[in-house]
């Protein structure tokens, strides 16, 4: 896969697997992005030198739209042959959720995942981290899927 076709790539993977974008909850979407990265890997992007990671993020934002308390697994590619940042791109799921008391005790943050190899390590973060369990089961108010350069 082409990281410029990683967006449509990563819903026809969603939409293979059975699932509905309209109605992923984060554990099933962070689970649908893990199989992604084991599955699919990315051309160009070596994966020793950090081509091909993970980051996993959340925390209450607002970018311009509103508050809204953000759990995040993005995907980000380094091809090579690139100068500067003009080969990092990334594919991002944000499941977005109403600010309310409890996302108040959640303070932001992340985690990232380097390589393959780093992945189970990753995946037993993830999915016992105190923002994800908050909100694994539940409907988020949006979802975005998203391919951007960095």
């Amino acid at each position: 896969m082409r990281p410029i076709t990683a967006e449509s790539e990563f819903e026809k993977f969603i939409s293979q697997s059975g699932a509905k974008i309209a109605t992923l909850t984060p554990a099933v979407g962070i689970h649908l992005m893990f199989e992604f990265y084991k599955q699919v890997r990315a051309d160009n992007c070596p994966i020793d030198k950090d081509g091909d990671m993970l980051l996993y993020e959340w925390g209450t934002y607002d970018w311009g739209e509103g508050t809204y308390f953000q759990l995040d697994i993005t995907r980000q590619f380094i091809e090579t042959g690139f100068e500067g940042d003009d080969g990092i791109s990334q594919l991002s799921m944000r499941f977005y959720f109403y600010p309310s008391e409890e996302f108040k005790q959640l303070e932001w943050g992340n985690r990232w995942c380097d390589s393959p190899t780093e992945f189970s390590h990753f995946k037993s973060y993830v999915t016992t981290n105190a923002a994800y369990l908050k909100v694994a089961n539940a409907n988020p108010t949006k979802l975005d899927i998203e391919y951007s350069k960095v």
